[in-house]
């Protein structure tokens, strides 16, 4: 990391991370590349931003339902580590839509790709910033997800 430095061993100070403004570069994420913005993904009806929290840098996951407006703040995630991760948000457990997200970062992944069920594969590469992000949303809030890395030229599904 640039100019910041933080020691993440004891994990995020979560007072610390301004979850505000992590929202608010989201939110402009379409319309332009904000300072701190990582990487996005955007599928119907879902928006994903990566934004790092410039005071601590922790990078902060930023998740939006495009429809609503609504947006969370699942995780943050250590810059200086590898990640492979995937996760979901709803309103509330059993209301729809979901939004299915995934982020890896690793010098084996070379993409991502995402589906349910019967469906059909989403693809994303490892862009510049050497992250690669996807996103779906489910109106079946009890959908089964399938998500695959491509690690090391295979494809391996990611738990």
């Amino acid at each position: 990391m640039d100019a910041i430095s933080p020691d993440h061993a004891a994990g995020p100070d979560w007072d610390a991370i301004d979850l505000l403004a992590a929202r608010r570069v989201a939110a402009g994420a379409g319309t332009t590349h904000a300072a701190g913005l990582v990487i996005t993904a955007q599928a119907a009806g879902c928006a994903l931003a990566l934004v790092r929290d410039e005071a601590t840098g922790w990078l902060v996951v930023v998740v939006t339902n495009t429809s609503s407006g609504a947006t969370f703040v699942p995780t943050v995630i250590d810059p200086s580590e590898e990640t492979r991760m995937l996760g979901s948000v709803a309103p509330a457990h059993g209301v729809g839509p979901r939004l299915h997200y995934a982020l890896a970062k690793a010098k084996s992944v070379g993409g991502i790709r995402v589906r349910v069920t019967g469906g059909q594969w989403t693809t994303c590469n490892v862009e510049r910033s050497e992250w690669a992000a996807i996103c779906l949303a489910q109106d079946d809030f009890f959908a089964i997800l399938h998500v695959e890395l491509l690690d090391d030229d295979a494809w391996d599904r990611l738990v």
